[in-house]
């Protein structure tokens, strides 16, 4: 009787550790395997119906070209929530995206009960968030949160373009708050003078003539411009389509005759009218800048004031080799602009003409990695370049500030 006493005293504390240990190992399993799942097996701890409506999600990421690694996905089986980030390429409409999701998830057995869009700074730098959360129809309390995040990088499918804007001051109020008030990065050139047309009737035979006057001008609506700037000024020209460009505005020309005192008094004139400028923009002057001397001049007085220059000139009235070779030399940022439009400024278009010319413009901007897109604006410009944001951005275009090219970025 004691040794069978002796026995169970034995037996049962030797069960109890032994099921202690079983238990304690199965707990140390299941932890394991809720910590370290890797994101191919997670998806085996979903039900159908979260299954389904992930791939809805990742179906529309699919289409708005997201690739895989912007997309990550977390759970919590204790609180029965499963987290997903998507990291959203730049040059992207964010709005269609949303819209999309919603779209795509309406017949699933989820429903959106929170959806919260977070701006952070403009364009540059920009860092956007989107905070989604869709809850079970039948079960509130599981949630799927869908956090979409957009900074500033950039997809290798995205061009970067900066829209070079003349002509601000030329235009009705109503356009030119339009363009201000645009939501994404836009540049302007400022033109330091205006022209002044004179008419006087000099015979009873209505006969007319008219006289054109420079005066000096900074329109006041350059005052409120937070965008960057460039100043144009005319540089001598060996064939030109206007005779008077050198006679008119012969404060602000950069002559073949002028030596380095003359260039840099001409260059500081031009500053003058707006300090805040980080460039010259010339359409002109292949007998200036043609020329390793006279070239130097020019640029070496915007490298006193740390401008870049921009290079309007077609190849075929001039090589721009020689300017180009110069402003390395002596580290002036030199650059050409490689979309103009209208093709020809002469010409008023039409809204139709407009949109068909600015939409050539785009395809070949996405077809190229960085672009300075320059455009002689008019009051039919505006409603078509406002209207087609989403068409530009849909191509994979990412606006960017002139500077991001003249600080070599």
């Amino acid at each position: 009787m004691e040794n069978k006493k002796r026995n169970l005293f034995i037996f049962i504390p030797t069960v109890i550790i032994m099921v202690a240990f079983t238990i304690g190992g199965i707990l140390l399993i299941v932890k394991k395997a809720t910590q370290e799942k890797t994101p191919e097996e997670i998806p085996v701890l979903q039900s159908a119906s979260e299954i389904l409506f992930e791939r809805r999600l990742r179906a529309v990421a699919k289409n708005f070209g997201i690739p895989d690694n912007n997309w990550r996905s977390e759970i919590d089986l204790e609180e029965r929530k499963r987290t997903i980030t998507i990291r959203f390429p730049r040059g992207k409409l964010i709005e269609e995206f949303i819209a999309e999701l919603f779209e795509a998830t309406q017949n699933t057995e989820y429903k959106v009960v929170q959806a919260k869009h977070i701006r952070r700074g403009r364009t540059q730098g920009r860092r956007e968030f989107v905070i989604m959360v869709f809850e079970n129809k039948r079960r509130a309390n599981e949630k799927i949160f869908c956090e979409i995040i957009i900074t500033n990088e950039v997809s290798t499918r995205t061009a970067s373009a900066a829209f070079l804007i003349k002509n601000l001051d030329k235009l009705s109020k109503e356009n030119a708050d339009a363009l201000l008030a645009f939501p994404e990065q836009l540049n302007y050139i400022l033109t330091p003078w205006q022209t002044r047309i004179d008419t006087t009737q000099i015979d009873t035979n209505a006969t007319v003539r008219t006289r054109t006057s420079v005066i000096d001008s900074t329109p006041s609506i350059f005052g409120k411009l937070l965008s960057p700037v460039l100043i144009e000024i005319p540089i001598e020209e060996r064939e030109t389509n206007e005779p008077e460009t050198h006679f008119a505005k012969r404060r602000y020309t950069i002559m073949q005759s002028d030596d380095r005192r003359r260039v840099n008094a001409k260059i500081k004139t031009a500053v003058n009218f707006y300090p805040k400028a980080v460039g010259i923009y010339s359409r002109t002057g292949n007998l200036v800048l043609n020329s390793r001397e006279i070239s130097k001049n020019f640029l070496q007085a915007l490298g006193r004031r740390n401008l870049a220059f921009f290079d309007a000139r077609h190849p075929r009235f001039g090589k721009n080799g020689v300017c180009r070779e110069v402003a390395e030399e002596l580290g002036v940022y030199y650059d050409t602009i490689s979309i103009s439009i209208p093709l020809n400024p002469r010409r008023n278009l039409s809204e139709s003409e407009w949109e068909l010319e600015l939409k050539n413009a785009i395809e070949r901007a996405a077809r190229s990695r960085n672009s300075v897109i320059l455009i002689a604006a008019d009051n039919n410009f505006v409603p078509v370049f406002v209207r087609n944001l989403s068409y530009i951005q849909r191509k994979g275009i990412e606006f960017v500030p002139i500077t991001n090219f003249s600080q070599g970025e």
